[in-house]
């Protein structure tokens, strides 16, 4: 199951220690072979048509001579950039989690989302909650703001209610606050 996108978060690749000691010709390999199994069957493996590429066949894919895709391995290897499964075959950590949860979510997503929530939360996971009758009784609806005023650097803030008051604010020492509403039951 391939995806033409792969998430890709370049905050975590500069701030990867173990490609940071790479060299700059040896990340380039990295992102060609991160590539190359996000489109591998099973993904984040270094595989081609189920089996392990060879070198020869690696250094074509990439576009380099055999003998340079072998030190620039060494130097991600040493590095501990990649693993090894039994077989010797190379794979991405990262990317073999990222397959493992897509997998997950995607199965949870069929049961109606997220088993770790309470039950209710979803309507289509539970058909017997009503959405009406949940929508239109004011227990049911959040109650996480808390009703008493606060004060933050001097000036007072009247907090929302429930999620109706979040659109309605009015000015308070010339800056935004929410303005206090009749609670609506």
């Amino acid at each position: 199951m391939t995806t033409p996108w792969m998430k890709f978060y370049p905050a975590d690749w500069r701030s990867d220690p173990k490609l940071r000691l790479c060299s700059m010709a040896a990340r380039g390999l990295w992102i060609e072979l991160l590539c190359i199994m996000h489109e591998a069957e099973p993904r984040g493996f270094l595989v081609s048509n189920g089996s392990q590429l060879s070198d020869k066949q690696l250094a074509a894919l990439v576009g380099t001579t055999t003998r340079e895709l072998n030190a620039l391995l060494n130097e991600l290897e040493a590095a501990g950039v990649f693993s090894r499964d039994e077989n010797g075959t190379i794979y991405s950590r990262r990317v073999v989690r990222d397959a493992e949860k897509q997998v997950r979510d995607k199965e949870n997503g069929r049961k109606g989302g997220n088993p770790n929530l309470r039950r209710g939360v979803n309507p289509k996971a539970n058909p017997q909650v009503n959405v009406e009758d949940k929508a239109q009784k004011p227990e049911a609806r959040s109650q996480n703001y808390p009703s008493q005023d606060e004060t933050y650097g001097g000036l007072v803030y009247s907090l929302a209610r429930d999620d109706r008051d979040l659109g309605r604010s009015r000015r308070v020492g010339g800056t935004r606050a929410f303005g206090e509403v009749p609670h609506e039951a």
